[in-house]
């Protein structure tokens, strides 16, 4: 099931879900618990969007971020200053090669 559309559907949709609906709060909150910065939360979420991007690659990430809040989030996120040079930068992901990455 794993690296194809069927595992990302069977695994993750239920998830994404759940997810999506933690954004529910009130109106200008912007991330899970807060209108102004992220918390815990919001990074824990964000560990998450990776691995299943990491795991099931593009057909994770279509189906996360076709979600109506789960999307906008993830784009806020990974826009971070910070978080974007993390991502930018090959030398901070541990293992990202392409012989042990899941193929979809």
């Amino acid at each position: 099931r794993y690296g194809t559309v069927t595992g990302v559907q069977t695994c993750a949709l239920p998830i994404l879900k759940l997810l999506d609906n933690s954004f529910a709060g009130p109106p200008g909150h912007e991330f899970i618990m807060s209108a102004g910065q992220p918390t815990y939360l919001d990074f824990l979420v964000l560990n998450l969007v990776t691995l299943a991007d990491y795991c099931w690659g593009a057909p994770a990430m279509a189906q996360i971020r076709g979600q109506v809040r789960l999307g906008p989030w993830v784009d806020r996120m990974l826009a971070r200053p910070r978080i974007k040079a993390y991502f930018d930068n090959p030398k901070s992901l541990a293992v990202g090669y392409e012989a042990v990455r899941a193929v979809a």
